[in-house]
């Protein structure tokens, strides 16, 4: 970590700086900001939030793709639109949690059927992300710097 931008401390992505690299979680050293990371993706500086963010969800997604293979997910061809179903019948299954009131969860009894279900959707996303190398974690924060820039309901009734 170093740099300050802003009044905020910044963290390089890159292969700099000694900081954390946004896919692996490993320090390095040699390059500077905006160089390859993990020979991949440019990656900035980025305040240090976003960073511990990047880190975190990136680790999770791993330990969450390692499992799946464990499981038998990863098997044969993981195709996107078997993903995407798989995704979208985790969010019907938060829906008609909300539509029954939203009872306590079975399988996880401290939580809610919607919070279980919403879960099992970030689950499902995190394992595919990290099984193609998909930048997702990078890419909810590009998401969210863009929206920043919207109207109000993205100019649209709902």
């Amino acid at each position: 970590m170093k740099n300050i931008k802003g009044g905020r401390q910044m963290a390089c992505l890159s292969t700099t700086c000694t900081s954390i690299c946004a896919h692996n979680g490993e320090h390095h050293e040699t390059y500077n900001c905006t160089t390859q990371v993990c020979g991949r993706v440019k990656a900035p500086c980025v305040p240090v939030e976003d960073a511990e963010f990047l880190k975190g969800f990136n680790a999770t997604s791993s330990k969450v793709y390692q499992n799946a293979v464990i499981a038998g997910w990863w098997s044969g061809e993981r195709r996107f639109s078997e993903t995407i179903a798989l995704v979208h019948a985790e969010l019907s299954e938060a829906l008609e949690a909300a539509r029954m009131g939203d009872p306590k969860s079975e399988k996880i009894p401290e939580f809610s059927e919607i919070e279980e279900e919403l879960a099992d959707a970030i689950i499902r996303i995190m394992d595919y992300s990290a099984g193609k190398k998909l930048r997702i974690a990078e890419a909810i924060l590009a998401k969210i710097e863009y929206n920043k820039s919207r109207p109000y309901k993205h100019g649209k009734e709902f």
